[in-house]
């Protein structure tokens, strides 16, 4: 457009788009998504170490990976023949494959867990990035727009789904705003790289693999600690948010639910997504009144029986 009409034109018809987006959301009618501020239950939920554990990954993968490969993959096409034309055809080859990635997300979930789902997306990232930094050329270039965008849309889906499962008690739409957030930041941090430093185009494609195999590994060795109880790396999960002055984090009891303090309305804790993991059933997580054991140790409580609720994800 900017060749054919001229810079000009082309501002003034982006900022008209602007001026009719803003109109629309103007007419939206107004709804508070959060009335109240964060209890604990949804604090200790969205800081437990399955849920910081897929909110890093997912900021490696979106942020960093695709916000990076974006801005690399702008300047490399420009140093090339028609640079400019092929830098607009990985957009659009990139936009189908990521709009293709959120219609085939709900199929491939109902076949994988949500787990496999961010580990196989995270790996396609990792292979994508050395195969085209082995392969080079442009349509290599093209390829690897398309498999990170296809793979980010996958695996924010995996994502969303184990946030709902692990934190039932959460508000979505605050808990999702200041994830989008933080991703959101990951990818203009990312892409200031590539804008700072001008590097070959192999060497920024294998550092996209390199991410991708480092968030591969990341997730997989996290995961395995959080089945078995262990603090998972790089992240301080339930011991940070106990420093902000929460509740203790719950253990995970002989039955595979987390066992929380006497009068404990709740049973999640930072160990309840691994517990669900070896096994134990998926629960809804409403608030309902407990009554204390009249056996075992003073540490457990013996939950009211409850009415049955959807889950908000799979259980794997």
């Amino acid at each position: 457009m900017q060749k054919t009409v001229g810079a000009t034109a082309t501002l003034l018809y982006s900022a008209a788009i602007f001026v009719v987006v803003f109109v629309m959301a103007n007419r939206l009618p107004g709804e508070v998504i959060a009335a109240r501020a964060a209890g604990q239950a949804e604090e200790v939920e969205l800081h437990s170490d399955g849920v910081v554990l897929v909110s890093n990954t997912m900021l490696l993968l979106r942020g960093e990976v695709v916000g990076f490969t974006f801005f690399h993959l702008f300047f490399w096409f420009r140093a090339q023949d028609a640079g400019l034309v092929w830098f607009g055809l990985s957009l659009g080859f990139a936009s189908i494959l990521t709009m293709g990635g959120n219609a085939a997300a709900p199929f491939i979930r109902s076949k994988l867990r949500e787990e496999t789902m961010l580990v196989v997306t995270t790996a396609i990232v990792a292979a994508a990035g050395l195969g085209t930094a082995f392969l080079g050329g442009v349509v290599s270039g093209m390829l690897l727009a398309g498999s990170v965008n296809f793979s980010a849309a996958i695996g924010r889906l995996a994502f969303e789904a184990i946030v709902q499962r692990d934190a039932p008690d959460a508000n979505r739409g605050r808990a999702f705003a200041q994830y989008e957030t933080r991703f959101q930041l990951g990818w203009v941090g990312a892409g200031v790289v590539p804008v700072l430093l001008s590097m070959p185009g192999r060497l920024g494609f294998v550092l996209v693999g390199t991410v991708g195999v480092a968030t591969v590994l990341y997730y997989a060795i996290g995961s395995r600690a959080v089945e078995r109880g262990h603090v998972i790396p790089l992240s301080a999960g339930c011991a940070g948010h106990r420093r902000r002055g929460a509740p203790p984090c719950r253990s995970v009891g002989a039955t595979g639910q987390a066992a929380g303090p006497p009068g404990s309305s709740r049973s999640s804790g930072c160990n309840a997504s691994g517990a669900r993991r070896r096994g134990a059933p998926g629960r809804s997580a409403a608030a309902t009144p407990t009554t204390a054991g009249s056996s075992g140790s003073s540490g457990t409580s013996r939950q009211a029986p409850r009415s049955a609720a959807p889950d908000a994800g799979r259980s794997p």
